[in-house]
């Protein structure tokens, strides 16, 4: 292996004699490994460097990266990662990663399970900057030991439900090390991928999917439609009613119960679709009133998603006025203001008290934040502000002062205060300050004058407070704080009618589905032995499966071998041979064109 070391000239006889095998360079704790030269980790000699780059090396597998402790940087390029298996045991702060090339990178999640896989110190993946929201949503997932140990064991995340806890124990079982890879060809297209089975889970997988094709009477499809249809009008007859609910507009109305009865009939649409949703029907429009039924069911869903969110966002507002509240306590309180303060002090407690009697609940809701509203308004809208106490203080100095002096300046003072008493402002106070300097240098040998001023100047800078001023002004008005509440429950009601009003014609479709006709009981007849193959095909693959799992009822099997995956690889390295090959031919064509040119400039120099 040849090697070049910035820091080290003695390694150059030892790295000589390697050099017929590998052309790999190491520059600065970094370690460059081109096509082919690496198979596995485990091949690599120096595993105490800091960075290691691969293009077009065939590493499909981290089983061995727990022993590189130094690394810091890791970026592959047109490598096999399928998945993250064998990452659990990792023990360095990978800062910099990439896959680029790799099929693992074609999944929709691939960047969460990256950060997962290898933790949210990563700075950069694929050569882009993590972002903070990528951040804070791999944070989210962290404490879901099951998710972390699913994409750590080579689970893939597809979708939404791979998130959930039920979803992942069933795919995890009692995982507690990394299965035996075990290529099995031929899955059934009608097989969604599940990456770890024991043989209680392959029983129950042939037990669900047989039921899901074994139909083997035209009766029983006709009546798993004929139900079908009868829940569709129910539903529809349901929601017609809940969407004609006009007392909702009333703002003393509860709105609790109106999306509690949508989650109802969300759930029994639900129930209703995957009755008959795998069921191979005759019936030509059952296939059209699905797509309209699941349609629905997305609609109700971000309804309920709308609902949940404005109870959050409302909870987030109110909290955050809640805090900022008690720090404007804790402020004042502490400040010389203080004495100045308790009219604002007391209406303030007043009004922690009250958020803090809701908002702090387990059980908050939109309807106790409307509940409360009229508790709100009972608090004192002209709250005493802390600087009349203080500026009419002031004024006495001052009139005290214009009394013992009848310097110009001391009177335009006087005629100053007496405009700001009828409403003091912070500014104010700043003024008084400016002009108590001039005054003072007029009246430097009048030592009265010079007291009342030093006493003026006191309670300015005791009103200067920038803090106290800063939450006075923050969260001044309870009204705010209504204005959002009935903000929220007026934008949530408007959105939820005006879906219906928006889809009602769509939604009536529903209840117009008729049942299978006699005329398709022949074509039907037709799909029942593609159905009977399927369920045989299936049943094969499965019994097959099992003979891999061994009698501890731990997995030993890992499915690799998906048709989709096999394609992006074939795909990949069949472009990479072409790009190669132009390549090579056109360095070739070139050394070709420079050897002509040094027989003509030699043959030139010759004559």
């Amino acid at each position: 292996m040849k090697a070049k070391n910035s820091k080290s000239k003695t390694t150059k006889k030892t790295s000589s004699t390697a050099s017929k095998k590998s052309t790999v360079q190491i520059k600065d704790a970094e370690a460059v490994y081109k096509k082919n030269e690496i198979v596995c980790l485990n091949d690599i000699p120096n595993k105490f460097i800091s960075s290691y780059s691969f293009s077009d090396c065939p590493l499909s597998s981290f089983a061995d990266i727990h022993v590189f402790e130094q690394m810091k940087s890791f970026i592959t390029k047109n490598a096999l990662f399928y998945s993250f298996a064998g990452t659990n045991n990792i023990r360095c702060q990978i800062e910099q990663i990439s896959f680029v090339g790799s099929p693992i990178t074609k999944y929709p999640n691939y960047r969460l399970m990256v950060l997962l896989a290898f933790g949210t110190q990563l700075t950069k993946i694929d050569g882009k900057n993590v972002t903070s929201k990528e951040i804070n949503l791999a944070n989210n997932y962290i404490s879901n030991k099951e998710l972390v140990t699913f994409v750590k064991n080579g689970g893939i995340i597809r979708t939404a439900n791979d998130f959930l806890p039920d979803e992942l124990n069933k795919r995890l079982l009692q995982i507690k090390e990394i299965p035996e890879i075990v290529k099995i060809s031929k899955i059934p297209n009608n097989l969604e991928f599940v990456p770890f089975y024991s043989k209680e889970t392959l029983e129950t997988e042939i037990k669900d999917k047989t039921n899901e094709l074994a139909y083997t009477s035209f009766t029983a499809i006709e009546k798993a439609t004929y139900d079908f249809q009868n829940d569709l009008r129910t539903i529809y007859s349901n929601l017609t009613d809940i969407f004609n609910r006009f007392e909702y507009l009333d703002f003393s109305q509860p709105v609790k119960h109106l999306f509690d009865r949508i989650e109802e009939q969300r759930h029994f649409l639900e129930d209703s679709i995957q009755k008959v949703k795998f069921i191979e029907s005759p019936n030509t429009t059952l296939s059209g009133y699905l797509s309209v039924s699941e349609k629905l069911n997305t609609s109700l869903q971000n309804i309920l998603i709308n609902y949940n969110q404005t109870e959050n966002n409302l909870k987030g507002f109110l909290e955050l006025a809640l805090d900022k509240y008690n720090a404007a306590k804790t402020e004042i309180a502490a400040s010389e203001l203080n004495e100045y303060s308790q009219d604002y002090l007391e209406t303030l407690t007043n009004l922690c008290d009250i958020l803090s009697n809701f908002v702090q609940k387990n059980n908050f809701s939109l309807d106790v934040a409307v509940s409360n509203i009229q508790h709100l308004q009972n608090i004192k809208e002209s709250r005493r502000s802390p600087y009349i106490p203080i500026i009419h203080k002031i004024f006495g100095l001052v009139s005290e002062m214009s009394k013992i002096s009848q310097h110009a300046e001391t009177q335009k003072l006087y005629r100053k205060v007496v405009i700001m008493k009828k409403m003091p402002l912070y500014i104010h106070f700043e003024q008084i300050n400016e002009q108590l300097a001039i005054i003072h240098s007029c009246e430097v040998s009048n030592s009265q004058v010079i007291d009342i001023i030093s006493k003026i100047a006191k309670l300015c800078t005791i009103a200067s407070n920038s803090k106290v001023y800063e939450h006075y002004t923050g969260y001044r008005k309870v009204q705010i704080l209504v204005n959002k509440i009935e903000d929220c429950r007026n934008s949530l009601i408007s959105k939820t009618f005006a879906f219906w009003k928006t889809n009602s014609s769509f939604i009536e479709s529903l209840k117009t589905f008729n049942n299978i006709s006699k005329k398709d009981e022949s074509r039907w007849k037709e799909s029942l032995n593609s159905s009977k193959e399927k369920i045989d095909q299936l049943t094969l693959f499965l019994e097959n499966a099992k003979i891999h799992l061994d009698n501890k009822n731990t997995v030993t099997t890992y499915i690799i071998d998906r048709s989709y995956d096999n394609s992006l690889t074939v795909q990949h390295n069949t472009g990479l041979e072409t790009m190669i090959d132009f390549t090579q031919k056109k360095i070739k064509n070139k050394e070709k064109r420079i050897e002509e040119l040094k027989k003509l400039i030699e043959k030139h120099k010759s004559s």
